[in-house]
């Protein structure tokens, strides 16, 4: 059989509850790849793989911006 690969961008209007976010209004973009399996011209398995975290922070309400206090810093070790 054929594969086929397709890389989208979806957009759409958040209109409804999507994982626990209630409806905003918010119009989100997010891309979207898709793997096929076809035999005789139908479509025998889909793959298809979208990049929800990307959509879930457009649509969730931004949180307030913290602001650093002047001399603090951070030290990060591995």
């Amino acid at each position: 059989g054929d594969r086929i690969a397709a890389r989208t961008t979806w957009r759409g209007t958040h209109r409804g509850a999507w994982h626990g976010i209630p409806a905003t209004g918010r119009t989100a973009t997010w891309e979207v790849m898709a793997f096929l399996r076809v035999r005789d011209g139908r479509i025998q398995s889909a793959w298809v793989v979208e990049d929800a975290l990307a959509l879930a922070r457009q649509l969730r309400p931004t949180p307030p911006r913290s602001v650093a206090k002047p001399g603090l810093s951070l030290s990060l070790t591995a």
